[in-house]
């Protein structure tokens, strides 16, 4: 549980001496007193916030540092205490409010307004990464499980979307008259969030959630590629209607993979959301790449009913989540971020930062649709280069991105222009990504905070490659941005047991269990004169022998708790420490002998 006692003592000299915070949500004490900002909340040197702030933006924000400091097992115990704050806070103030889109709705509840799935996304995965630490509890899981039970139970529509008619690429095309307007945003994040909560399920064993959630994050999906809702595909052979569609003249599903893979003057997809913006296009599929990622962890079945394969470590292989015409789509959409991004380095989109526009915006005049181009590509600030979904940022490091797992496929640096009839030669791959792009601090921040830092990085890219032991029992595995090790299992308890004895000829034997988990056979370490960091480890065993109704009773189920276990020659004649280890992967208990060890110490 949380016998960790290089941590506590870290954890007391910051009470008592330090004003300068070691983690993102750990709250600035001096002399062991909290600190507190004139608006009453406790004070935070990271500009993170405990409560509710009714700021889409910076919320968002909050939850990307509890996701940071849930990735480091020093800061995990302040991840899980802020998050509990923050979750609590938000369960209590963010009631009967006006939707953000909809002023009938006047009934939103927590988690349930305008993409708010982010923050929902950001909830479950800070909660698995402080689970994989080993320090989630009953009381934060019940936070949680309120968190998803006003996520997938919306008064209105599912994930707060827009109301019913106010975006879809089918209607809202029209930039130059300031109406252009895609769902793909609410779509992709409203996956993300159902996807993540099926993995949070998943691992807490709730077959029945679990399943629901998979079943919405594929309908989620679905609409994110919809032709009506998100995705505005052109076809140059066919006329453009001032009363319809007008570039959006492919309505037919079927028509998807012939339109965009002919040969002879191919379509091509236009991606409008306040004008040509390859963030609403391209740039949302770092929302699909965490949508996928959290079906992995769900251990979703593909698209075709098969179960996942998992290689020897039991992480899973890329499945298959996308249809054909999904994988052209991502593709099309990948071609038009290229042709509108700085070549080779990714700086920015054409028009925003640098560069001259070439983005293409269309009108209506009278009965005929019409065009402008050099237009800016993309919304202000936003950065190609944020999208590490076509090569790798850091092969060495994460050699797996979303096109290479999900879509097949290798960005080229030759793409042709439809619009300039032109080739770029040296197009941008998506395959960078900075870091030091980003704030911390959500307050000053804007929109490049850090919850978009984890979102683009870390579920766009860093986590399709996974840390190789993050399944490896009682090994912390080294982490950094990959995906480490995903968890949801309680850990409210301690490992319990004894050492009953040693034999004449250095067996030493007794039982160890973790009511955490009491089907699962726990590790204990032994060292020879004195505890960990004075003594020296000798070997490490498993209870996995069995053991007596009453060790059972004790250990609130399993039938496999005892141990034997050779020691090394070189301990005869030392004292004996054996540690139970925690079954939830950290924190061990030391286990007292019994009556066959004479004097309360046991040696051989």
């Amino acid at each position: 549980m949380t016998t960790r006692l290089w941590f506590l003592i870290a954890v007391l000299a910051t009470f008592s001496t330090s004003a300068f915070a070691v983690c993102l949500t750990e709250p600035t004490i001096i002399n062991g007193v909290v600190q507190y900002d004139a608006d009453g909340t406790r004070h935070y040197a990271s500009g993170f916030k405990d409560i509710w702030r009714n700021n889409l933006e910076q919320d968002f924000a909050d939850y990307g540092l509890l996701f940071e400091d849930a990735k480091d097992r020093n800061c995990s115990l302040w991840a899980k205490q802020s998050l509990g704050w923050k979750i609590d806070d938000t369960l209590a103030r963010a009631t009967n409010r006006t939707h953000t889109h909809n002023s009938a709705w006047t009934n939103v509840g927590p988690y349930q307004n305008w993409l708010e799935g982010a923050h929902v996304t950001m909830i479950m995965t800070a909660a698995l990464q402080i689970g994989g630490h080993g320090d989630m509890t009953s009381a934060l899981d019940s936070k949680i499980q309120s968190v998803i039970t006003d996520f997938t139970n919306n008064p209105n529509r599912p994930y707060g979307q827009n109301t019913l008619g106010q975006c879809g690429i089918g209607t809202y095309w029209n930039d130059l008259q300031g109406t252009s307007d895609t769902c793909m945003d609410e779509h992709t994040v409203g996956a993300a969030a159902y996807a993540w909560i099926a993995a949070y399920q998943n691992k807490r064993g709730n077959t029945t959630s679990r399943s629901s959630n998979i079943t919405s994050a594929r309908t989620a999906i679905d609409s994110a590629f919809s032709l009506d809702d998100s995705i505005c595909l052109h076809d140059p052979n066919v006329a453009m209607s001032a009363t319809g569609r007008g570039p959006c003249n492919v309505t037919d599903p079927s028509q998807i993979v012939s339109v965009l893979t002919r040969g002879s003057n191919p379509g091509w997809t236009y991606s409008f959301n306040r004008g040509q913006n390859q963030a609403y296009g391209f740039g949302l599929l770092a929302s699909v790449s965490a949508a996928l990622i959290g079906l992995e962890e769900a251990d979703a079945p593909d698209i075709y009913g098969n179960a996942i394969l998992k290689d020897s470590d039991g992480n899973p292989i890329a499945p298959t989540y996308l249809t054909d015409p999904q994988k052209k789509i991502a593709v099309a959409l990948l071609k038009e971020a290229q042709r509108s991004s700085t070549p080779s380095t990714g700086d920015y989109f054409n028009g925003h930062l640098g560069g001259t526009g070439n983005c293409r915006n269309f009108g209506v005049s009278g009965s005929t649709v019409y065009w402008e181009d050099g237009k800016a590509c993309a919304d202000s600030l936003q950065r190609a280069r944020w999208y590490s979904l076509g090569g790798p940022a850091e092969p060495t490091i994460a050699g797996n991105t979303f096109f290479s797992k999900y879509i097949g496929v290798t960005p080229s640096t030759s793409v042709y222009d439809p619009q300039g009839n032109v080739t770029i030669s040296n197009a941008f791959t998506f395959n960078r990504f900075l870091w030091t792009d980003f704030v911390k601090d959500p307050a000053t921040a804007g929109s490049a905070h850090w919850a978009r830092a984890v979102w683009y990085g870390n579920l766009g890219y860093y986590w399709h490659t996974i840390a190789p032991t993050r399944n490896q029992f009682n090994t912390e595995p080294t982490v950094g941005q990959v995906r480490g090790r995903l968890a949801a299992t309680n850990d409210d308890y301690d490992p319990i047991g004894y050492i009953d004895g040693i034999t004449s000829s250095g067996v030493a034997y007794g039982w160890s269990c973790d009511k955490d988990l009491p089907n699962t056979s726990v590790a204990v370490d032994f060292y020879a004169g004195g505890i960990p960091g004075v003594g020296t480890f000798a070997v490490r065993t498993t209870a996995l022998y069995s053991s007596e109704s009453a060790i059972n009773t004790l250990c609130s189920g399993g039938t496999m708790h005892r141990f034997s276990a050779q020691l090394p020659g070189w301990t005869q004649g030392q004292l004996i420490y054996p540690y139970g280890l925690d079954a939830t992967w950290r924190g061990y208990y030391l286990l007292p002998p019994s009556t066959g060890c004479a004097g309360g110490y046991c040696s051989w």
